[in-house]
């Protein structure tokens, strides 16, 4: 047989530090018949450098001491039993930072579980919680009282007595709507002082009329109490609806709030009204039927007259700077 050319070299066969690279010819130029062979090798190596550095791969080092146990006793039914660790250190050899080794594979800690502790006292446990009265209402919303017992299961090892509270409440739901028993409004207005039948002007004169002023029962349900009480006030009055009076100012009022309350120059302020002088009519009549004497009240806005101040004849307000204002 003979031999094909050589083939190319083959890339390094590592990628970093030193390796080697082959190359192969096949013996087919010609193939061998009857026996025949080719002399010499089909292959050949060199050695190459990739002229890199390789890094390090992290390497646990040994266990260190079993630590504590998680706790001093172990329960005494099945369950988790308390356990101990111990650590290792990825440092024989630590991987390297530059090229980046692997770091170690698996768990740089492991558990077992303690033994030859002794078992653990067993401390008295509550019952199930059982009520111990009915709901405390018989529509809407109530609270029922709830009891336990400490004797679930008998203290072993040392146990102690339970630790809490043996009775306690929480919402109980009728289902049943509660009656809503109605409730008044407040009172509306009062009417115009008019006196039924008169045809003449009452107004700025000793004659009495009547005005009245209503108010709402709101909110009550079917089976809800009625709102106890009239829904009408009807009272006595003369009525002084722009009647020219003579007047009085009154003393100044308090300081009013600084404003703004916070900001730069805030400003308090106060005031003086002239209020209306009545004339001295009679402030009783006699009232309907047998109910004796009552009361008369001046109904609507007159018109009174004070000396102006500062050219104001009706109100009059004074404003000074608030001081040590607090900041925004």
């Amino acid at each position: 047989g003979g031999w094909s050319s050589w083939g190319p070299w083959s890339s390094c066969s590592v990628t970093c530090a030193a390796g080697v690279k082959k190359r192969i010819r096949r013996c087919t130029e010609p193939a061998p018949v009857c026996g025949g062979s080719c002399p010499g090798h089909s292959s050949e190596s060199l050695p190459c450098d990739t002229n890199k550095i390789c890094p390090t791969h992290g390497n646990w080092g040994s266990w260190g001491q079993w630590g504590p146990c998680s706790a001093t006793c172990s329960p005494e039914e099945a369950g988790p039993k308390p356990k101990q660790r111990r650590s290792r250190v990825c440092d024989s050899p630590p991987p390297s930072s530059i090229p980046p080794g692997l770091p170690c594979s698996g768990s740089a800690s492991e558990d077992q579980s303690c033994i030859g502790l002794p078992f653990c006292p067993v401390y008295v446990g509550w019952s199930d919680w059982q009520p111990s009265s009915p709901c405390s209402v018989t529509c809407g919303m109530g609270r029922v009282m709830e009891k336990r017992l400490c004797n679930n299961p008998a203290p072993r090892q040392g146990g102690n007595t339970c630790l809490g509270l043996n009775t306690r409440s929480h919402f109980c739901n009728t289902k049943i709507p509660c009656p809503v028993d109605g409730r008044w409004s407040e009172w509306g207005e009062w009417s115009t002082c008019t006196r039924p039948g008169y045809t003449g002007d009452i107004t700025c004169q000793e004659i009495v009329g009547q005005q009245k002023r209503t108010r709402v029962c709101k909110g009550r349900s079917p089976d809800g109490k009625r709102c106890v009480g009239s829904y009408i006030h009807i009272r006595s009055c003369y009525n002084m609806f722009r009647c020219k009076l003579e007047g009085q100012w009154s003393d100044w009022s308090s300081w009013g709030l600084c404003i703004p309350t916070c900001e730069k120059n805030p400003m308090k302020s106060r005031k003086r009204v002239c209020q209306p002088t009545y004339p001295k009519f009679s402030m009783e009549t006699q009232g309907v039927g047998n109910t004796g004497p009552v009361n008369i009240s001046f109904s609507g806005k007159p018109w009174p007259r004070c000396q102006p101040i500062n050219g104001k004849p009706l109100e009059v307000e004074e404003k000074e700077p608030c001081l040590n204002v607090p900041p925004c």
